[in-house]
């Protein structure tokens, strides 16, 4: 892997990170403006695009380690949850694990709730199954960035030292 690719892959990386933290506070204003109405039906759907959005952000930051580091993107129908699982892993000869066993079970909520928006009519949401969610979005995208960017320091040292 060239010396480019690692500063492309770290760059892609950070980009993701931004968006994430964009992501998380604008959703933060969004709870803020509308604590009186959290269940009123059109909050649930702007609810359910905040998380939906993130979590496909922190799969795109997964896709990358995956494709340019792994070398392989799960195939299987189950891609989703065998990509997050595997940021948990410990790859020998490749790389260090992405992500701390907490954060992956964390992700997983999310990971599920995003599997049942794009599958359920927003009319069917409901902030009782979502609200965890929302409440702990800036912890959870305050853990991740900590964890992706000790990853990304690592990858910046062995970047230098090739």
């Amino acid at each position: 892997m060239g010396e480019n690719h690692f500063l492309v892959i770290i760059a892609e990386i950070k980009q993701e990170l931004a968006y994430l933290k964009q992501l998380t506070q604008e959703c933060i204003e969004f709870y803020d403006l509308n604590k009186s109405q959290l269940n009123s039906p059109t909050n649930l759907r702007v609810f359910g695009s905040f998380l939906h959005d993130f979590y496909t952000c922190i799969e795109n930051i997964f896709r990358k380690i995956a494709i340019n580091i792994d070398g392989e993107l799960p195939s299987e129908s189950t891609w989703h949850s065998t990509l997050l699982n595997r940021m948990n892993l410990n790859i020998p000869n490749i790389r260090a694990s992405i992500i701390d066993d907490d954060l992956k079970e964390i992700l997983y909520d999310y990971l599920r709730f995003r599997h049942i928006f794009r599958n359920v009519y927003g009319f069917r949401l409901n902030w009782d199954k979502m609200g965890h969610l929302i409440t702990t979005l800036k912890t959870t995208q305050k853990m991740l960035n900590m964890q992706i960017t000790k990853f990304l320091e690592i990858l910046s040292k062995i970047k230098n030292s090739s």
